[in-house]
């Protein structure tokens, strides 16, 4: 209830080996309860490529202990990066399919963690899209490079649950960030970036990376008084922010 909702401090594992180290601009997002935090920066500068679950985080019994789990993930996975985009895109009807049929069967099917972009290695700018399958607990590489282009400090979010008309999974909606690759700041640290700041709004399919620039939303039904085009209203250039997104509305 809402009588119950703030903040709740909790306790770190006994064994510090047993939970991911400190970092910034990691990500973290949520999946049946479960916290999925996804790479970040080292202090010094080193990017991290590590991924990790933390179950038990949701849990109102005072005796369940919120636990986390590294995932050593087999085969390809997304380099090490940080200050990059990540949501999960929900595909109930497909973990449904997945679940029902043969071990193994549709491994590539159902909802999934999506990253892309970020920094890497000596702070450059990144244009990869990954998908982490929670299902089969892999990693696909989608795109080496989509629409979006390179960029880091944006956001993405997908609605929870909703598949388009024309079938295929939920859209994927990548927002802001910047588009030029700059250099570490200070003690290997994230700075203020040097490079230029958007507002591009980008839609994607979470099964291919293909992504389309809807940055100036639906064409407009009329004109102005003059018989011009107008450019409706809109977000202005960011980095660092959050995205969220409902059934309808991001």
């Amino acid at each position: 209830g809402d009588a119950a909702r703030g903040w709740q401090l909790l306790p770190a594992p006994a064994e510090a080996a047993a939970a991911p180290g400190a970092r910034v601009s990691a990500s973290a997002t949520v999946f049946r309860g479960v916290v999925y935090l996804f790479g970040g920066q080292q202090r010094g500068g080193m990017p991290l490529d590590d991924l990790w679950a933390l179950s038990g985080a949701d849990t109102e019994t005072p005796t369940v202990t919120a636990a986390w789990r590294r995932l050593r993930v087999k085969g390809a996975a997304p380099a090490g990066r940080y200050e990059h985009a990540a949501a999960v895109v929900v595909d109930v009807e497909a973990d449904a399919a997945h679940a029902a049929g043969p071990a193994g069967a549709r491994s590539g099917d159902g909802s999934r963690l999506v990253v892309h972009g970020g920094r890497g290695a000596s702070g450059a700018a990144m244009a990869d899209m990954w998908a982490f399958h929670f299902a089969s607990e892999h990693w696909t590489k989608l795109a080496e490079i989509t629409p979006a282009g390179v960029r880091f400090g944006h956001a993405a979010a997908a609605p929870p649950g909703v598949r388009p008309a024309a079938g295929g999974l939920p859209r994927l909606y990548l927002f802001g960030g910047v588009v030029q690759a700059v250099g570490p700041g200070a003690a290997g640290l994230r700075r203020a970036p040097t490079g230029s700041a958007t507002s591009s709004l980008f839609e994607c399919n979470a099964a291919t990376g293909a992504c389309e620039d809807i940055s100036f939303g639906c064409a407009p039904s009329s004109a102005d008084s003059a018989g011009a085009d107008f450019m409706p209203a809109a977000l202005g250039p960011r980095y660092g922010h959050a995205v969220a997104a409902t059934d309808l509305e991001v």
